[in-house]
């Protein structure tokens, strides 16, 4: 072990190591961003790419706010996530340009960054005393406008500052509005271990249902629920409404472009639900322009799908309560889902 620079913080208070267990790639082990590992290519690119460097920072430590510290594996665009020997001893692995895709944009920013103030306070009425510098990565903002942006923060209510200079080091709270933000964004479903599923339902998509997102669900520690049209009498859009209701967040594929997957992702962002969207890569140009703008995982096989959905629950929702010893593969798996909502 020796220390080094962070290849995405860029900080100087890092080690590296060469591992076997990871084809000789080296790990760094960063207080900010936890534990990585890099191919060569990536290497390469983040060594010169010190914005992609400081964004992938900004995403890992906000995963390191909610305990999960890696290892995870950066690799470059021709890595594939059937390498076992290297994902088995990961806490997750991506494409760097995939992950890249999870920064918030404008619209998402600032609740994500008050997620993360939350979980830096261990009371209501605690204060956050930080530089810029260390605001910055839970902020996703670089420290040079980390001031602008406390002020935005402050203006709509969601802070209130204690003392000192928000271009430089202050002290802030979480003012009562930015807690009654933070009840919203996470008030619905929040003690369910029920993961909704919005997909198109037919033969063809059995697979993607059983080996992808029913097994992706199921491996982050949730039970994952589909509506089957053949199996109820009940009217179909009040069951998907009330499902929607009752669980901690939404799995929407938008592959095949179905009308009842837009209307469900747009129902439980309504609610305040969070919404995870996936696509086959095939469909990825017919996504509608307007949901372009959110993070999807992108996906050529059940397995990737799989891997990267477990990867992005546990990341921006939790490990779920349920474990694998407990017989997880539980689903209201009835075929043929929402058709009449669909059509």
């Amino acid at each position: 072990m020796e220390k080094a620079k962070c290849l995405l913080c860029g900080k100087d208070d890092c080690t590296k190591q060469i591992d076997v267990r990871f084809h000789n790639y080296p790990q760094f082990n960063c207080a900010r961003c936890g534990s990585y590992v890099v191919d060569r290519a990536s290497h390469k690119d983040l060594e010169e790419s010190p914005q992609k460097g400081f964004k992938l920072a900004c995403l890992l430590h906000e995963r390191k706010l909610r305990g999960l510290s890696g290892p995870y594996g950066l690799f470059c665009e021709r890595w594939k996530s059937t390498e076992t020997s290297i994902d088995s001893h990961l806490c997750g692995s991506w494409r760097v340009d995939d992950l890249l895709k999870d920064f918030p944009n404008p619209v998402d920013l600032f609740n994500r960054a008050l997620l993360n103030l939350k979980e830096m306070v261990n009371h209501p009425m605690a204060s956050i005393e930080k530089s810029a510098e260390e605001l910055a990565y839970p902020l996703f903002c670089p420290a040079n406008l980390l001031g602008t942006q406390l002020r935005y923060m402050a203006d709509l209510g969601l802070i209130k500052f204690m003392f000192g200079d928000p271009d430089e080091y202050c002290g802030f709270t979480i003012a009562p509005k930015g807690w009654e933000r933070i009840h919203e964004l996470s008030r619905v479903g929040i003690d369910s271990q029920q993961a909704f599923v919005a997909m198109h339902f037919d033969s063809s998509t059995d697979s993607t249902w059983t080996n992808g997102i029913e097994r992706g669900v199921s491996d982050a520690g949730y039970k994952p629920k589909r509506i089957d049209l053949e199996h109820h009498n009940n009217k179909i859009c009040d069951m998907i409404i009330a499902e929607i209701r009752k669980s901690r967040f939404v799995v929407c594929d938008f592959t095949y472009q179905r009308g009842g997957v837009y209307f469900e992702a747009g129902f439980a962002m309504g609610l305040g639900l969070p919404v995870i969207w996936t696509v086959h890569h095939r469909d990825i140009t017919n996504l509608h322009f307007d949901t372009r703008q959110y993070s999807h995982i992108v996906y050529e096989t059940d397995e990737e799908l799989r891997k990267k959905l477990r990867q992005r629950i546990e990341a921006t929702i939790g490990r779920g309560p349920i474990s694998n010893a407990q017989g997880i593969y539980v689903s209201d798996s009835l075929s043929r889902a929402a058709a009449s909502c669909e059509s």
